[in-house]
């Protein structure tokens, strides 16, 4: 399982120097690009021939882009499409996108008008011979109170994924996201979404409460609402994702896919989080593969 790092960490303003240093001083051959806010700053030509003389690779080509948005996005068509052109330029395999929302609930609408909307973007992946992954979603951007984003609900996705049932169509798998939509991360959105799962998030988060930050220091981490609920991000193991069994069990499962790790920390913590994440992923993972060679 091959680790990642996520521009994602990266403020509109900052080089992607600051993203290939601490891939290359965490030993990671792989980021995560997100595109436009990684590559505005150094322009699109300069950012990826930085990578590529720093000797590492782009993993995924990252966007914003919510064909839902509002009930159906052409313009969000176009940045997907644009990320597909970029990703098969830089021999990315992946390209990530987002749901969207509406200002009502309507599954079954919402499942119809975003296959339209894919459809040309999944035939420009498959030319491209790129994967286009869908990660799950909470109302982290307070867009969508009428939890309207399927993706939120297992069930819902697991429909949308096996409706589209394309190689070229997957599933970036976020346990945190999914914990802060109330739901059982693992073993439960798991197992109903393992068979579609080819790239993953990593990161770790609880709740928050006023009260309890006066015994826990939570500086340094950034903070999310879904409608009335708010979370903290965390150190990985120190959420309420039960990572470690759920890294294990990938292992078990063969995952080979990539493992992209994005803490969701403030710049004064960013190094710091970063470096804890990778040392506790191949810490559950070393021991995932001692315990089988021993079995």
């Amino acid at each position: 399982m091959p680790l990642a790092i996520s521009g994602t960490e990266l403020e509109p303003s900052e080089s992607i120097a600051q993203l290939i240093d601490c891939a290359r001083a965490l030993d990671i051959s792989f980021v995560e690009v997100w595109y436009p806010r990684n590559t505005d700053t150094d322009g699109l030509e300069r950012t990826f021939s930085s990578i590529r003389e720093a000797g590492l690779r782009v993993a995924c080509i990252s966007t914003g882009s919510e064909l839902y948005r509002r009930g159906g996005s052409v313009e969000d068509q176009t940045l997907v499409n644009q990320a597909i052109d970029i990703a098969r330029r830089v021999e990315a395999p992946f390209v990530n996108t987002y749901f969207g929302y509406y200002d009502r609930r309507d599954d079954d609408r919402a499942i119809k008008t975003y296959r339209r909307l894919l459809q040309p973007c999944l035939e420009r992946a498959e030319e491209s011979g790129v994967t286009i992954v869908l990660e799950n979603e909470f109302n982290a951007f307070g867009v969508d109170p009428a939890f309207s984003d399927i993706t939120r609900r297992p069930e819902a996705l697991c429909q949308l994924l096996h409706e589209i049932n394309s190689p070229h169509f997957r599933l970036n798998f976020d346990p945190c996201n999914f914990y802060c939509a109330g739901v059982e991360p693992f073993p439960y959105a798991y197992e109903l979404l393992r068979p579609f799962i080819s790239y993953i998030h990593v990161k770790d988060g609880c709740r928050f409460d006023v009260a309890l930050a006066e015994a826990v220091d939570y500086s340094g981490w950034r903070h999310f609402t879904d409608n009335d609920n708010e979370f903290v991000m965390r150190p990985m193991g120190e959420g309420a994702v039960p990572w470690a069994n759920l890294l294990r069990r990938l292992y078990s499962d063969g995952y080979s896919g990539f493992l992209t790790l994005e803490p969701h920390a403030e710049i004064s913590q960013r190094r710091a989080a970063w470096e804890q994440a990778v040392a506790y992923v191949r810490g559950v993972t070393d021991l995932a593969t001692e315990l089988g060679k021993r079995s």
